[in-house]
């Protein structure tokens, strides 16, 4: 089966819009990767509902109009099916904390 490992990301949108979540998301990494963004460590953002979807779709837009490096090659789509990692996955970040790296 192939799939991509993900992240929710929840924010409270009286604080900050979803679009600037997109701003942020776009800056973290190279959206005009070579090769496209395929496998389990691919880039992606997937939308929930239709209003997310055009907001995705106009920063593609935009960044592809105003941006050097051509086309996003970001994976951009919609929510589908989500399942839940292993328990060692789960807060491994905060796992990690003071062991050797």
């Amino acid at each position: 089966m192939d799939y991509t490992e993900g992240v929710t990301v929840l924010f409270d949108p009286a604080r900050t819009s979803y679009e600037d979540c997109l701003d942020w998301f776009f800056r973290q990494h190279n959206p005009y990767r070579a090769g496209g963004q395929r496998g389990q460590y691919a880039w992606g953002v997937w939308w929930h509902n239709d209003e997310q979807k055009v907001a995705v779709e106009r920063h593609v837009a935009e960044l592809e109009r105003d941006g050097d490096g051509g086309k996003v090659t970001s994976i951009c789509a919609p929510l589908t099916d989500v399942y839940r990692a292993e328990e060692y996955h789960q807060k491994f970040y905060a796992k990690q904390q003071g062991r050797n790296r």
